[in-house]
């Protein structure tokens, strides 16, 4: 009888071990990702995206997805029972996801309020509230820093700014995107920023008619395929083209991924915004 009593019991402490296990994530987003390392919090990590390259550490984890879509064969083999995302590129695995009970949490990153709300979500979900507390309050605190060293800069000496994520056709960053915002933190003006979008495409014409004083060529794949504007004939006669005012060499995860990073990012804009013309 003993015997029968004790390998249920068994069972059920196994059952119950298992189920206070912390919970495997995934990241579809590198944002995302470098804010659970961040928080201490990497070995929670079951996945992540072949974008997801910082810190070195992470380039360690299996990948999962590519920028907001998963791979679900690989998904579901890391054993990650819950996805982390900043944007869901495709719906078509919602089904499963489901049949795999594997939750998805979309953790928006358009503003600084944003980057707020999502270190205070990691931070509930990997279970380090106070460690998420604390990255706030020094993130508001830098922001605070920065801003009040900026906002003396009066209007009429701030330099025009067009950002070109992309070369052909011309992607640019509006008034809804927190590019614009790190542009008026660096001391600069947004030459888009009337525009209330977060993303849009933009005519030479378009550029002609709001003419940048800098310009921040900034490619998402590196800088391996970045033109050179003084050769396109569409370009050559901006300003900021004769001037040699235009920034290449910045690493776009400093720009395009609101996280950590994101402060620095702010601090090399404001110091090639502002420094003598070569």
């Amino acid at each position: 009888m003993k015997r029968m009593i004790w390998i249920p019991s068994l069972i059920l402490f196994s059952v119950m071990l298992h189920a206070s296990d912390p919970v495997k994530i995934a990241s579809l987003s590198p944002n995302l990702t470098e804010m659970v390392f961040l928080l201490g919090k990497d070995d929670r990590l079951a996945g992540r995206t072949i974008h997801c390259d910082y810190p070195e550490e992470a380039k360690k984890i299996k990948v999962v997805g590519s920028f907001g879509k998963a791979f679900p064969e690989q998904l579901i083999a890391s054993g990650a029972k819950i996805v982390i995302t900043s944007t869901v590129r495709t719906q078509s695995d919602e089904a499963m996801l489901r049949k795999a009970g594997i939750r998805r949490i979309v953790i928006p990153d358009s503003s600084f309020e944003h980057y707020y709300s999502a270190l205070k979500t990691l931070g509930e979900l990997l279970d380090c509230r106070e460690r998420a507390q604390t990255e706030i309050e020094k993130a508001k605190r830098t922001l605070e820093q920065i801003r009040k060293k900026t906002d003396e800069i009066p209007v009429e000496k701030r330099p025009a700014v067009l950002v070109m994520i992309s070369a052909s056709p011309v992607v640019t960053a509006g008034k809804r995107s927190f590019i614009n915002d790190m542009i008026q933190l660096a001391g600069g003006k947004n030459v888009a920023g009337n525009i209330d979008r977060d993303y849009f495409s933009c005519s030479p014409e378009w550029i002609m008619l709001h003419p940048p004083d800098i310009i921040i060529l900034c490619r998402m794949d590196n800088g391996k395929t970045i033109p050179d504007l003084k050769k396109n004939p569409l370009f050559s006669s901006l300003k900021a083209v004769r001037n040699n005012r235009v920034l290449r060499d910045l690493d776009p995860a400093l720009l395009y991924r609101l996280g950590p990073r994101t402060f620095q990012g702010i601090r090399l804009m404001n110091l090639f915004f502002f420094k003598e013309n070569p």
